[in-house]
């Protein structure tokens, strides 16, 4: 089974080729170019926020598309993803 066959109706596959392109579709879901940190640990799981604060420290009310793109990129496996989604 594909990974785009387990997806939510509705949603459609990004090709991610780099930290830009995270940048790029963080920036369509957040124009103002900052995220509020309520709405972004609503789309997290406990587990997750955890190393999100380790990460950036607690008590944030923003956070910039940059360092979540930053954080995004060198903490995911989109390098190493399955043929199509790669970066070649």
């Amino acid at each position: 089974m594909s990974s785009a066959s387990m997806m939510k109706p509705g949603l459609e596959p990004v090709i991610i080729h780099d930290k830009e392109d995270v940048e790029k579709v963080l920036l369509q879901m957040w124009p103002e170019n900052r995220i509020p940190a309520h709405e972004f640990h609503e789309m997290l799981t406990p587990n997750d926020i955890s190393i999100l604060k380790a990460y950036t420290g607690c008590g944030r009310t923003y956070y910039s598309i940059n360092e979540i793109a930053e954080i995004i990129w060198t903490r995911s496996n989109y390098e190493n993803s399955e043929p199509g989604f790669s970066k070649n």
